[in-house]
């Protein structure tokens, strides 16, 4: 739910790149329509996801700050 929330929040502030990858992302891991994959291959997708939200979270909230400057 909180990349859906993110996907949403990156389309707010045209953040395309981001959003579609946070989209990606939220239907990777959703709930209601499981994929099932090896054990191995969902920890590096774990691994990866949760560096990919650490890298997001500066870019995004650095070009919201950019934005707000400039207005």
């Amino acid at each position: 739910m909180a990349m859906g929330i993110m996907a949403f929040t990156a389309f707010k502030q045209d953040e395309e790149p981001w959003a579609w990858s946070f989209a990606i992302a939220t239907i990777l891991f959703n709930p209601l329509f499981p994929i099932h994959l090896s054990r191995n291959i969902w920890a590096f997708l774990d691994i990866i996801a949760g560096l990919f939200i650490i890298i997001s979270i500066y870019f995004v909230r650095g070009n919201l700050k950019e934005r707000q400057n400039n207005v």
